[in-house]
């Protein structure tokens, strides 16, 4: 998947969350992608009309999490296109990512899916959701949810 990125302000707002008890991430906002790239079972949304990333949500089971003290790259907020023309409701594995291994940070709290070492060109691209890319390839997703260990 080929990407781009210019800096803005304006990045999606909402909440992040994840619900250890479904084993998923979703994030809390009235703006929403009709499109998604999986990461396994983890989703990037898109929005068809602006190809423009909006959000992440999907299954991702903490328990094949690797814990570890990361290293959090220098985030500047920003928004990220991707090339192609999509369908809306429908979604495309990013095949490229299938190795991807996942890294959590108890104390910081942070999520890294992907390369947890390269951390240039780092965009936020919603409230607590960022990515890092190299050479217009997207090379790992960070997250920063709120934790919700139960259903009340």
């Amino acid at each position: 998947m080929k990407v781009k990125y210019y800096y803005s302000n304006q990045i999606t707002e909402g909440e992040l969350i994840y619900r250890k008890y479904e084993y998923s991430f979703d994030f809390l906002s009235n703006k929403y992608g009709t499109f998604v790239y999986l990461i396994h079972y983890l989703q990037i949304s898109v929005d068809v009309i602006n190809n423009k990333f909006v959000s992440v949500w999907g299954l991702h089971p903490d328990r094949v999490w690797e814990k570890t003290s990361l290293k959090v790259p220098d985030f500047k907020n920003g928004v990220i296109e991707c090339e192609g023309d999509f369908i809306e409701g429908i979604g495309c594995t990013l095949e490229e990512c299938n190795d991807w291994l996942t890294y959590f940070d108890k104390n910081s709290g942070w999520v890294c899916v992907g390369d947890k070492d390269t951390l240039e060109d780092a965009i936020m691209f919603a409230e607590n959701i960022g990515v890092v890319i190299v050479d217009n390839e997207l090379v790992s997703l960070w997250m920063k949810p709120k934790m919700i260990l139960e259903n009340k």
